[in-house]
């Protein structure tokens, strides 16, 4: 395995407590200002209309700043989530054969990342898109649903951008035309989904293996690929740079 599987979620995960680590601290502070001044205006004023006038303002101020704490730890949690999914997907390929899987995590690509691409020994190519989301997913028309209600961002599309992006990417770089197949992954949900959407599969964590050997392959990808996997691997990583890379 060549990338850390989980990396981009878990680094968002720390710079969402970050956020919120920096609003507690900027609170706490405000809010001794806020006190010390309430006091000096209600000895100065001698009465409490202005003391008063603080302490509702400080409340308003209170109720705003919990809300955003609340929702960077509710992102970080999300996240978190999100990496041990990823870390999950990669430890179960890990423990097959190395001989039958050689994976690439967390890669880089114009649009974000992209969870895993799976090189199997049979020949096929896999970009898989890993959910962490807990409840039931079922099939609306060409799309999904979790708990009856849409996603925010369709994880069909997400996963065809990043297989044909791997796929252009690979024939662009290496002048090789490779099928690559694309895979949503629920690491924590009840998948309630038969067959492909818009020919991507749909899978829980418990049947991943069984996705990764669905369909036979030409003796000629086989070949190309499984040879030439560390060189592909290298190229997809190069072509878009992480954002922490980048800065560095």
């Amino acid at each position: 395995m060549d990338d850390a599987p989980g990396r981009s979620a878990r680094k968002m995960a720390r710079r969402e407590r970050r956020w919120a680590t920096y609003l507690l601290i900027g609170f706490l502070v405000l809010d001794a200002i806020v006190l010390l001044f309430s006091i000096e205006a209600s000895r100065v004023a001698n009465g409490s209309l202005l003391a008063l006038t603080f302490a509702l303002g400080l409340w308003v101020l209170y109720e705003k700043l919990s809300a955003r704490v609340t929702r960077h730890f509710s992102r970080a949690r999300a996240y978190d989530a999100g990496a041990q999914g990823e870390e999950e997907v990669a430890r179960i390929l890990a423990g097959e054969s190395p001989e039958e899987y050689f994976v690439a995590s967390d890669l880089a690509f114009p649009a974000g990342n992209i969870d895993h691409v799976v090189f199997c020994r049979s020949g096929a190519l896999f970009a898989i898109e890993t959910k962490s989301c807990k409840g039931r997913v079922d099939r609306r028309g060409e799309g999904l649903m979790i708990n009856d209600v849409p996603f925010d961002r369709d994880p069909i599309e997400q996963v065809t951008r990043e297989a044909l992006w791997v796929k252009d990417t690979i024939a662009h770089e290496l002048g090789i035309t490779i099928y690559v197949r694309a895979v949503v992954l629920f690491t924590q949900a009840f998948v309630n989904v038969r067959g492909p959407i818009r020919g991507v599969e749909v899978s829980s964590l418990r049947y991943l293996k069984r996705v990764l050997s669905l369909l036979p392959t030409s003796a000629d990808q086989r070949e190309v690929l499984w040879h030439n996997r560390d060189r592909i691997a290298a190229t997809l990583r190069g072509q878009h740079p992480r954002s922490d890379q980048a800065a560095a």
